[in-house]
């Protein structure tokens, strides 16, 4: 839950694009989602909940999950990484990834 933490103080101490929508309801909707993903859902380990799904998946693809089975979050994943923050953030292009896992 530190990730949330963290992702929430960026999103109150710097300017935009916003994280949270500024409706106090859909602004709720998102924590929830985000507590789902990162408590609910997390085996190992543009939104909040987004910053959670994208490296939830990498995780699920990497131990072989079948995410067809999710066709909303298998559609949400590549449309987040089809945006390049995402695309160069992804946990296979970081620099102490093993090889066999780079992309």
């Amino acid at each position: 839950m530190a990730k949330l933490a963290i992702i929430q103080y960026i999103e109150e101490t710097r300017p935009g694009p916003a994280l949270l929508p500024a409706d106090p309801q859909k602004r709720a909707k998102v924590r929830m989602i985000c507590d789902l993903i990162a408590s609910g859902i997390q085996p190992l380990q543009i939104s909040m909940a987004d910053i959670c799904l994208v490296p939830q998946v990498y995780n699920a693809e990497r131990f072989k999950v079948d995410v067809d089975q999710f066709p909303t979050i298998k559609r949400l994943n590549q449309t987040l990484l089809a945006l390049e923050a995402f695309s160069t953030s992804h946990p296979s292009c970081q620099p102490d990834t093993p090889a066999d896992l780079r992309a």
